[in-house]
């Protein structure tokens, strides 16, 4: 599993500094899911209110669509 938590780190990261294309919703996203508390308030202050509750809608599904494929 570190090797899955690490790509979800990277993709993180890389949302955030533009090596994809940059996407403070999906960068927050990704943080959320792996818990860079830290990260998450730094890309947060770029964003909207309404861009920061679509990334945690997002990052909900997804871990709720985690759990249910992993029952």
């Amino acid at each position: 599993m570190g090797g899955v938590w690490e790509a979800e780190v990277q993709l993180s990261y890389m949302y955030r500094d533009g090596r994809l294309p940059e996407d403070n919703v999906q960068a927050y996203m990704w943080f959320a899911i792996v818990a860079g508390d830290g990260d998450m308030k730094h890309v947060a202050r770029h964003m909207t209110k309404v861009q920061i509750l679509q990334a945690q809608r997002v990052a909900e599904d997804w871990i709720n669509s985690i759990r249910c494929s992993a029952q």
